[in-house]
């Protein structure tokens, strides 16, 4: 059998254009052409822009179709809610400001359910290498800026956990991650982004008040995370709640797991950063 009767990719026999096996389309001299190039590469860059944009307005203005939607298998017009997450994942790796995902060691060391274990592990530390707490604490805190954005997928996988507690009759388990890469992002996009930007015009341009220590606080910011949270799920999830009720009790159940989430997250981010330091 000749090569041109052959798929190239796969080796199935061609009985037209495109291979039925793998979809691969057998070229010719017309698509070889320099006017062909430009025009499928302006086609590709067009249909791409498209989804990168419906997704987004459907992540911001429409939340609960977008979730919907892509649950019952209308996909084709979106981005698969992995690559809307890379996008905002990029866009976090970029922005400067707000660090929402980074734990200061002090704060690890002070204020969390498990300081103690932190306590033994940085006298540890600290009796091996000679360091003194304060050098330690700044070498820390910039490898664990560093760490926290690559720990975002793991926020993702506990998140998706907690909502397929409640979601379990309603929803597969692959379904639940999708609703949390959708979260995640809409996240990043609409608090992170916003909040860091507010951040950097006052710094530039405005002194720090009393007013303004409290609204850029971490508290503060923290409640705006919870409140963006609850907001932004409760619309999501609400096709998948035939009652009210039902709605507002699993959507408590999941606003409480983020206690537990950033918990077992801001741990498992001390011990990487350590690991790496």
């Amino acid at each position: 059998m000749t090569g041109n009767s052959c798929c190239k990719n796969c080796g199935a026999p061609l009985k037209g254009s495109y291979c039925h096996l793998c979809g691969e389309k057998r070229l010719t001299i017309q698509d070889r052409s320099v006017s062909y190039w430009f025009k499928d590469t302006l086609s590709q860059v067009t249909q791409l822009d498209g989804k990168v944009i419906r997704t987004i307005i459907s992540m911001m203005a429409h939340p609960a179709r977008l979730s919907n939607n892509y649950q019952e298998g209308i996909r084709k017009p979106y981005l698969k809610m992995a690559n809307l997450f890379l996008i905002a994942n990029l866009l976090y790796f970029l922005i400067p400001g707000l660090q929402t995902f980074k734990t200061p060691l002090r704060i690890q060391a002070n204020e969390q359910v498990y300081s103690v274990l932190v306590e033994r592990i940085v006298d540890r530390y600290m009796s091996v290498t000679g360091e003194s707490f304060e050098t330690l604490e700044v070498v820390y805190d910039q490898k664990t800026t560093e760490v926290s954005k690559l720990l975002l997928i793991l926020l993702v996988l506990l998140l998706g956990l907690s909502i397929y507690g409640v979601f379990f009759r309603q929803m597969y388990l692959s379904d639940a991650f999708n609703v949390a890469l959708q979260f995640w992002s809409a996240y990043i996009i609409m608090f992170i982004l916003p909040s860091s930007l507010l951040i950097l015009i006052h710094s530039r341009f405005f002194s720090f008040g009393a007013i303004s220590q409290v609204v850029f606080s971490e508290w503060f910011l923290s409640g705006g995370t919870l409140l963006f949270s609850a907001v932004y799920l409760w619309k999501t999830l609400s096709t998948f709640s035939r009652k009210w009720w039902h709605h507002l009790l699993r959507m408590s159940f999941i606003i409480l797991s983020f206690f537990v989430i950033f918990t077992f997250y801001r741990l498992i981010l001390f011990l990487v950063t350590m690991l790496v330091i």
